[in-house]
């Protein structure tokens, strides 16, 4: 499964532009404040029926802890 396609589709539900998306881009970068960030983590927590933990959610700053995270709780 590509994590990274399911992350851009809820990014872009979020009204990001994926064109933009890159494993390097920081979600701020993005135009993601903290609480859009939480909100997203959310959606692909239900879609792929994990659950992350709250410090989890804080720390997440780039596309690429966000794929880490998805990983993580994959395996």
């Amino acid at each position: 499964m590509n994590y990274l396609e399911i992350l851009k589709q809820v990014l872009q539900d979020k009204g990001v532009d994926v064109s933009k998306v890159s494993e390097e881009s920081s979600l701020t970068e993005l135009g993601l404040d903290s609480l859009d960030t939480v909100s997203a983590l959310m959606d692909i927590e239900e879609q792929l029926h994990i659950e992350f933990a709250t410090e989890d959610l804080l720390e997440a700053k780039k596309v690429k802890d966000v794929l880490a995270l998805i990983e993580a709780k994959i395996k």
